[in-house]
């Protein structure tokens, strides 16, 4: 499925034609809780709903995956199964049935992906001090490259919500350090290194501290000019570009 990351009307379009042409194909075998097709069918409508913010679109794929009978799995893959569920809870904002979920998969076969996802979701109930013993359980563990950019994100979460520059500064310096091979990866990290320096700067000023310093301005404009055609889309591989913002910009270049 190919989808146009825009705001036009023409991308939704094209978005809702890509999807109504994709899930007919395989939807038929879901009927039976056949696991492919099921988790084929939830995975495009996460994806539909990730790109359009449609909370209705993660029902329907909740919906997909409910059908398939975690007890003819293996602990592995009833984790997985677990672990889309509560990930798409988190989407819709069903906190607690998120964390029950992402600990269930936990309890499955542990991993460090609902543990990450599960840390999000005890920030976003306020749970600080559950987090952050899930983040001290995966520095212990340590994160696989193709885990990292969702772990950061759910750090960088933790230690904004706890107003803890410390964290954010220290957060900042490991982001910088990596390199990973993954779509868009050095975008998407440096668009997380620029919440994170704002969040230092606005925490030095309320402190009376002296402001972030000219270097870290210069960073983030440079970001910034780098990403003025990007949408960062959570907890999703790439980015979209923002068709309408670059279309207009070349046509003003152009008169």
């Amino acid at each position: 499925m190919t989808a146009i990351v825009g705001e036009s009307d023409e991308a939704e379009k094209l978005q809702a034609e890509a999807l109504g042409s994709y899930l007919p194909a395989v939807a038929n075998a879901t009927k039976d809780g056949d696991l492919h097709a099921c988790i084929v069918c939830a995975q495009a409508l996460a994806f539909q709903g990730m790109l359009s913010g449609d909370l209705m679109a993660f029902e329907r794929a909740l919906g997909f995956l409910n059908k398939i009978a975690l007890e003819d799995l293996t602990s592995q893959g009833a984790s997985e199964v677990l672990c889309q569920k509560g990930l798409l809870l988190l989407h819709k904002g069903d906190i607690p049935d998120a964390i029950d979920c992402l600990t269930q998969a936990q309890n499955q076969n542990p991993g460090v992906l609902p543990l990450i996802y599960r840390m999000e979701a005890f920030v976003s109930a306020d749970d600080l001090a559950r987090a952050k013993i899930d983040l001290e359980v995966l520095g212990a563990m340590g994160i696989p490259e193709n885990c990292k950019l969702e772990f950061y994100r759910s750090a960088a979460s933790l230690s904004v919500k706890a107003g803890d520059a410390v964290a954010a500064r220290k957060l900042v310096s490991e982001l910088k350090a990596i390199e990973l091979p993954l779509l868009y990866f050095r975008t998407q990290r440096d668009e997380l290194c620029i919440t994170l320096l704002e969040f230092i700067d606005q925490q030095q000023s309320q402190s009376g501290k002296t402001p972030a310093p000219s270097k870290i301005r210069g960073f983030l404009e440079r970001i910034r000019v780098v990403s003025e055609y990007f949408e960062l889309k959570p907890n999703l591989f790439g980015l979209g570009i923002n068709m309408n913002r670059l279309l207009e910009t070349k046509k003003k270049t152009s008169l």
